[in-house]
């Protein structure tokens, strides 16, 4: 080869060794032939946030998150400065200085359209849908409730597989009628002949006895689970041993609720009370309600061989809510003609109400009792209501013809 061609592909190396770079630099800013883009852009296309699937909120009992999503021009918050100088440019790039070429802004994204709020009172999220009828419901534990299926099973909500579905457990008894927590971890479930307690992560079926009368009423606490016939025969099983007693109740009671000492107050249809004490505690008598009852529940609790204080909603062209104790009762009207469905104490001195209409957020106070309403759309008739005890805004209640448990949005 000739010195004059040696020299020609020397330089055509050299040519080429200075340009690698170049194109280089130019594939990784994306700039080329049809690509449209003139200048450095570092930051992602953002992707729209998915919207609120409505699956029941975490313990937390928050209100539905509204999903958004907002362009982001550039992530670092500033942008890099404009070439400057005589240099020439080629594609956006500057190659006579050593500056970054102008941030191409992101193209604007279109904001996702944010989530419907339900109505205060109406179903938050989607219900957690079973294979039975559903009846009802309680919690053992904060995030731990149980609601009864048609075939002898329990259900278990919040919680729940997202691939199978929710968790079923087996009731225990035959005829499973009735559930009702104990205060203490476990729930009772109440058959055609006999009473069994569950608890655990598997709901394993612990201490049992023997009834002999389907349960019309059950109520229990850590000490005593209280059954109560449709003849007013009742039973009285103690827990730390599992011997069972007698009880002849007084008066038919259609409603019993446990008073956290190992009595029971028992209700009858035209709303008279009557405290059933654990052996060896004295009892207060009998007291009025006001008029026939739709449903109780446990108020606060009670001292050493006095029943706490109690819930309870009555009916009446303009239904109330009473809340009851040994030292003083006071009411408050509800929505005139609305039809009563259930009670549920949420905390200290607080009750949740739900009837056809509206929600009701009960509290106590110096003057009595104040509501707080929260009017509903959806037309579905629950079978029970429960607040979780972790968190009283955490209002559940099952829902029998459509076979789930909705959570109720509070707001919070």
């Amino acid at each position: 080869m000739s010195r004059r061609a040696r020299r020609s592909t020397l330089r055509y190396g050299r040519l080429c060794w200075t340009l690698v770079p170049v194109i280089a630099a130019c594939a990784v800013e994306g700039i080329g032939p049809g690509t449209g883009i003139s200048g450095r852009n570092t930051g992602k296309s953002p992707t729209p946030a998915p919207q609120n699937s409505g699956a029941s909120a975490s313990p937390g009992g928050s209100g539905i998150p509204v999903a958004s999503a907002s362009p982001i021009a550039n992530p670092s918050g500033s942008t890099s400065p404009s070439p400057s100088g005589s240099g020439a440019t080629t594609g956006g790039l500057d190659t006579g200085t050593s500056r970054n070429p102008t941030a191409t802004p992101l193209a604007s994204v279109t904001p996702v359209p944010a989530a419907s709020v339900p109505n205060l009172g109406d179903t938050d999220g989607n219900p957690i849908a079973y294979a039975a009828t559903t009846g009802n419901l309680a919690f053992a534990a904060p995030n731990r409730g149980y609601v009864l299926l048609a075939g002898d099973k329990l259900g278990e909500f919040p919680s729940f597989d997202p691939l199978t579905g929710p968790f079923t457990y087996q009731a225990g008894v035959t005829g499973a009628s009735k559930v009702a927590p104990d205060g203490s971890g476990g729930v009772w479930v109440a058959g055609t002949s006999e009473v069994v307690r569950l608890s655990g992560g598997m709901l394993t079926a612990g201490t049992r006895g023997k009834v002999g009368f389907p349960a019309a009423a059950l109520a229990a606490d850590a000490q005593r689970v209280w059954i109560a016939g449709p003849e007013g025969q009742g039973l009285a099983l103690q827990v730390s041993d599992g011997s069972t007693a007698s009880v002849a109740f007084a008066d038919k009671p259609v409603l019993l609720t446990a008073d956290g000492n190992g009595g029971v107050l028992a209700i009858d249809s035209t709303g008279k009370a009557r405290h059933y004490p654990a052996p060896g505690q004295t009892t207060p008598g009998t007291f009025s309600l006001g008029g026939q009852v739709a449903a109780v529940d446990i108020g606060d609790p009670g001292s050493a061989g006095l029943p706490g204080s109690l819930w309870a909603i009555v009916k009446g062209a303009t239904p109330s809510v009473t809340h009851f104790s040994i030292t003083a009762a006071s009411s408050v009207d509800l929505g005139a003609g609305e039809t009563l469905y259930s009670v549920s104490r949420s905390a200290i001195g607080k009750a949740w109400v739900l009837t056809d209409k509206a929600l009701y957020r009960i509290e106590t106070g110096p003057a009595g009792l104040t509501r707080s309403r929260f009017a509903r759309s959806e037309t579905w008739i629950p079978g029970g209501l429960a607040v979780d005890p972790g968190d009283p805004n955490k209002v559940f209640a099952s829902d029998p013809v459509g076979k789930a448990v909705r959570r109720l949005y509070t707001g919070s």
